[in-house]
């Protein structure tokens, strides 16, 4: 296994460690979801079976939401490095992985956009009233 990984070009290590880092720091996050459903789709499309694939994503994810705060950032390490020789391993056997795993990077980066994190504060007197909400507006009287 150590010759597979070693060999490999820099171009696709990288690639692979980069779509391991995005994929482990969206997980346990709001834009999880939406990440595991769109790296599904990818995955499929290039005939990997995705489903095992998923459920995988899904063990990683479950330990980090269960890791205690104190530990999340070794989990985290410790999974992206898994991830990343995972991927790599992938790679190794189908080079054209790379784009699958090129668009997941794009797709992640629109998601991480759309998923900001907002902060808001708010103060009223009187008989004032404050309406606020992450994205949009409603109004529930």
């Amino acid at each position: 296994m150590r010759s597979i990984v070693t060999v490999m070009d820099g171009t696709l290590a990288n690639l692979a460690t980069s779509t391991a880092t995005t994929l482990v720091g969206l997980m346990a996050t709001d834009a999880w979801t939406q990440t595991k459903q769109v790296a599904s789709a990818i995955f499929k499309r290039r005939g990997q079976d995705a489903d095992a694939i998923l459920e995988e994503l899904e063990g990683s994810n479950d330990l980090v939401w269960r890791c205690p705060a104190a530990e999340v950032d070794a989990l985290r390490a410790s999974q992206i490095a898994a991830w990343s020789t995972h991927l790599r391993l992938m790679l190794s056997t189908d080079p054209g992985l790379a784009h699958a795993l090129q668009e997941i990077n794009e797709c992640t980066a629109d998601i991480t956009q759309l998923s900001s994190t907002v902060t808001m504060n708010a103060k009223a007197t009187g008989q004032g009233r404050i309406y606020q909400q992450g994205s949009g507006l409603q109004i529930n009287r």
